[in-house]
């Protein structure tokens, strides 16, 4: 017999490892994009777009619960 109760917390835990594994990933991209504008590698208005795109990333998952 199967318990839900674990299939459920099993599926927990994968959610908030993947919901981990997303937010490391775009705070390694901002810091990325960071150091790419302070070497002078984007225009600033790419730099600003990109830092936009990903910090509301970086909200919206913050805000998922």
């Amino acid at each position: 017999v199967i318990d839900m109760g674990e299939q459920k917390q099993e599926a927990a835990r994968k959610f908030t490892s993947k919901r981990e594994e997303e937010t490391v990933k775009l705070e390694t991209e901002l810091q990325s994009v960071k150091e790419a504008y302070a070497l002078k590698f984007l225009s600033e208005e790419s730099y600003l777009t990109s830092k936009q795109r990903i910090e509301a990333k970086l909200e919206r998952l913050k805000n998922k619960k």
